[in-house]
């Protein structure tokens, strides 16, 4: 999935998005999930997905970034 930065912009998550330390991973780790977790996680996509192909409004940005940042947590 690919965020462009400017879609954050003036939100919370913006200013959050360094507390996240899975960005810096090196080639040979990895994200280990349970099923549930990874159900989790594909759920949350699928939302994002949902969103930004459906009808885009004035609610859409802030619903992708609380989905966003939902994701983040789960993989952090």
């Amino acid at each position: 999935m690919l965020i462009h930065p400017d879609f954050l912009w003036n939100t919370p998550l913006a200013s959050a998005i360094n507390q996240y330390d899975f960005c810096d991973y090196a080639i040979n780790e990895a994200l280990f999930l349970s099923e549930r977790e990874e159900t989790i996680l594909n759920q949350l996509v699928e939302n994002i997905q949902r969103e930004y192909f459906a009808s885009i409004d004035k609610f859409s940005q802030r619903i992708i970034i609380s989905q966003l940042e939902t994701l983040l947590n789960y993989a952090d």
